[in-house]
This record gives C-alpha cells, structure tokens and sequence, in this order.
C-alpha cells in the first residue's frame, strides 16, 4: 500500500550559495534530451494542464525561490505521482541538499513518466475515443485523443495541441508501445506485421505474387513506415515526444512520403504557430481516408483468419484549426505513389501560403507526396470521418 502522506524538506540552512547574483533559472528545453526526464509542475496549484511547466522561445524560466513539483513513475506501476519538490534558487535547483541543473534531475532507475491510454466514449457515433497520456494519482493528463476505429484497428484521426512552447525536438528514435492499455487486439503482435518482409509477403498474397517479388514492397523508401498522425515533435517533452510512438496514432504510410512532403508539412506548421503573432496555440486534427488500391485490390497489412485489418489509407489529411477565429485549412496528400494520375481532391490554394510554399516543399512531385490545401467546408463532403467543427474560414 502506498503512503499517502509524503513530506518535502527543503532546507538551505547547509547549502555551499553559489557566487552568482541572485537570478532566475533559465533552462534551455535541449538540455532536456533523455527520456528519464520527469514532467515539471509549477507547485503554487495541484496537478493540471495549467500548472504543467511549459517553454518559451525554447526555455523554461522559473522565478528565483520558485518550488517545482517533480512527477515520476510509482514503481513499475502505470501511475506517475510527485515524487519530490526542488526548488530554483541563484540560477540553480536545490535537490536533496544539492544544488543541480535541471538536466541532471532525473526519474529513479533511468524510467521515464508512464503513459496509458484510457477509452473515455464514441466519437463520429460509432468509433472509440481513445484517450492518450498520463495518470498523475488522480489526475490523467492528456496529450492526445483518437478516433479509433476497432474493426479495422486504424485510427480515424487524431486530436491534439500545438501551442507556441514548442520549438525543439532534440531527443531520437526510441521503441513503440504496443503492451498492456497500448496493446492492439489483433491474433498477432501488431510490430511484427510492419516489418518490411512481412509487408512484402501480405501485400504480395493481397496481388497473387510471389511471395518475395519486390515490385511494390522493394528497397529503399518503397515500404510502410509507421506514420504518426500526431508528429512526436509537436511535444515538448522527451516522455511526451515517446507517448507518440503508439498504434492508436499511427497508419501505414508510404516511407518516401513520410519523410518527404508530410514530414516538411509538420516541421512548416509548427514553425508558422511557434511564429504567430496572433494566436497561442492551434488544434490540431490528423487523420487518414479510404484505402489504397493496387490493381483494384484493396491493400491490408494485416490479411489472416478471415480478419483483413490495418489497411493502407489512400490518403492522410491534417486540419489546423485556431479556435477563436474558428479557421481552418486542410492539407491532404495522397498516399499512393503508383497512381501516376492523381485527382484534384480539393480546389487547392497551396501557392497561396507563403509559409508552406518553400524549396522543400513540393506538393506536385508525385515521389514526395501529391498534396492538396483544401477549405474545410468544401472537403466535409467528400471526407465524411473529418470530426466536426465550426468553420468560418481558412486559417492563411
């Protein structure tokens, strides 16, 4: 049983000052690049969105004398819990009698805050909202929510924020969740079926090909990234950035597109809020439609005991939506590179953002990803699943 009553002690009466003039602890977020990072909480309010220690300008400034709430995880529970206060105090932080850079104060046993995910109702009447973040006692915070669709074990689209704190993304490639309150119901672990051979093989079985022919899932770039509908770089956080590798916030997605138009579309869009002088922060929706056809066969990753599931999206769309003004632009691209003659989905007005139209975009270069700028009220017809929101026009 846990102890509910946990004392902090914060004593200077033994602390060596150091000679420095008295100032506020200014830390730059790339310090923070290990994954055994705690989530910071400014400790004048109880554990909410509000008192969750964000970055400006890519710092993090507390006062001098501030006390900082430090949340780790209990054990090796699901839960996080406040395991200490620090305190900043001459441009550092008093922990345990030590004065310290934030970097170096770290969760126990290298672990990183938990995350799970928690299903809270429906959404588009018949699909699971999935909740995704993390139990803090009694408090869940929330970094991102799904529409997840439970046959064909895909997410409809994603919902999350994106505020003007984030500016870095300095932590790299880790594992994803796939276990406990992540795991997929699928007769297989749902890892095992992105694996580049196993892509071959069920995309070849779909066609009536050879089991090893490399005409659709070859070398290189031609294969099924797991694309992340929430980009983990939308966090700020390194435990945050992690929470986004997971099934209900990703789909198949062609890797050459992943790292091509869709990959400039996230960076652009994190640069223009970061930027704005008009607005704090952005909802963002990210989704997926229809399924990807090869010879008019529909392609699943997952084709076995009569359950076809994972299908490969013929398209990804992001909506940015500035929820004060109520605008908001749709991008669509389409994922499919053997369809060398695309559709206009949309009267695209692509040309016409400044902020996105750069070198490195190219939203007609069918190897990086066909893309399309679309009104949100001309697209709520042909994409039924976009979640419903009040539009009175296009955020420029």
């Amino acid at each position: 049983m846990l102890n509910p009553v946990i004392v902090f002690l914060i004593s200077s009466a033994s602390l060596t000052i150091p000679s420095v003039s008295l100032n506020k602890c200014n830390v730059p977020i790339s310090s923070l690049r290990t994954y055994d990072v705690p989530l910071f909480f400014h400790a004048g309010a109880k554990i909410s969105e509000k008192s969750f220690v964000k970055a400006r300008g890519g710092r993090m400034i507390f006062r001098d004398k501030e006390n900082v709430k430090v949340v780790c995880p209990i054990g090796k529970t699901n839960v996080n819990t406040v395991t200490k206060r620090i305190q900043c105090l001459n441009s550092k932080f008093v922990d345990d009698g030590q004065y310290k850079d934030l970097k170096d104060i770290k969760c126990q046993n290298s672990r990183s805050p938990v995350p799970i995910t928690k299903v809270v109702g429906h959404c588009k009447n018949a699909f699971l909202t999935v909740s995704v973040g993390f139990q803090i006692d009694d408090v869940f915070l929330n970094r991102i929510e799904s529409c997840y669709d439970n046959n064909t074990r895909l997410p409809l689209y994603t919902k999350s924020i994106l505020d003007k704190s984030v500016s870095t993304c300095p932590t790299g490639r880790t594992g994803w969740y796939s276990t406990g309150t992540f795991r997929i119901m699928l007769p297989e672990n749902i890892e095992d079926i992105y694996t580049i051979e196993r892509q071959r093989q069920t995309v070849n079985q779909l066609l009536g090909l050879p089991l090893n022919d490399q005409s659709f899932i070859g070398d290189g770039h031609m294969y099924f990234a797991r694309g992340h509908l929430t980009p983990k770089c939308d966090f700020t956080y390194p435990s945050e950035q992690r929470l986004t590798h997971n099934y209900f916030n990703a789909a198949p997605q062609w890797q050459q597109f992943n790292a091509g138009n869709w990959k400039v579309l996230e960076a652009r869009i994190k640069d223009f809020v970061t930027k704005s002088t008009t607005f704090d922060y952005i909802v963002v929706y990210t989704g997926t439609y229809g399924i990807t056809k090869f010879n008019n066969i529909d392609i699943y990753l997952y084709n076995g005991q009569n359950i076809h599931a994972v299908p490969v999206p013929q398209y990804f769309w992001k909506i940015i939506y500035e929820p004060i003004s109520k605008k908001a632009t749709v991008f669509v691209i389409n994922n499919n590179p053997k369809r060398i003659k695309t559709q206009a989905i949309c009267t695209s007005f692509c040309d016409t953002l400044g902020w996105l139209m750069k070198a490195a975009f190219q939203p007609r270069n069918i190897m990086k990803g066909i893309t399309f700028c679309c009104a949100y009220t001309e697209l709520i017809s042909i994409i039924p699943n976009l979640p419903d929101i009040k539009v009175l026009g296009s955020l420029l």
